[in-house]
């Protein structure tokens, strides 16, 4: 419900604001790196739980170590490029404020239906922000994953897992599944929307 709700928002306020050009938010090109890297991760994390119910040991554990790899490479490609649109994101703001200043709007005279309230005009929306904040929340429920792909490693590397028992490899999965289609939609709205 957070990530359809923020899409939502990002698209509406994206399509009302009329000051902001389409094609101001430039995902780096890394992201679609990580996103190879993320769809990996969850093929083989699938391919971990096939291995169990197959009651395939040594191919589930293989499966499951390529996973935390996939997984890991997707952070540490995910990591620079936030730091880069963090900085591009500071820059854009620094220059939204100078411009503010030197432009600023005036405000109507206060509404009689509204009292002393003060309505401000129109005003620009720096979007890097709020696609940062999309990006962050989703990189912390990786993160979260990645702690549930390590709690599922530890335990199948204890032979805790079988063909009957493997509900914690199935959870998981369905994590990585969801991990997986959060991402392809919020890259593919803010590239659409940017």
């Amino acid at each position: 419900m957070l990530f359809l709700a923020s899409m939502l928002g990002y698209v509406l306020i994206r399509v009302m604001n009329s000051e902001v050009a389409f094609g101001s938010v430039q995902l780096p090109h890394t992201l679609l790196v990580s996103t190879l890297f993320m769809l990996a991760g969850s093929f083989t994390m699938h391919m971990a739980l096939v291995k169990i119910q197959q009651e395939k040991q040594p191919a589930f554990r293989l499966y499951l170590t390529a996973t935390i790899v996939f997984a890991s490479l997707f952070v540490f490609i995910q990591t620079p490029a936030m730091l880069g649109m963090w900085k591009q994101h500071s820059t854009l703001m620094q220059q939204w404020n100078e411009q503010r200043l030197q432009n600023p709007i005036p405000r109507p005279p206060p509404t009689p239906a509204l009292g002393d309230e003060r309505i401000a005009g129109q005003r620009s929306v720096p979007f890097y922000g709020l696609v940062m904040v999309l990006i962050l929340i989703h990189a912390l429920h990786v993160v979260g994953g990645m702690v549930a792909l390590g709690i599922v490693a530890y335990n199948g590397y204890r032979n805790q897992y079988d063909h009957e028992e493997h509900a914690g490899v199935r959870n998981c999965v369905l994590y990585w599944h969801f991990l997986d289609g959060v991402w392809l939609i919020m890259y593919a709205v803010v590239w659409a929307f940017g």
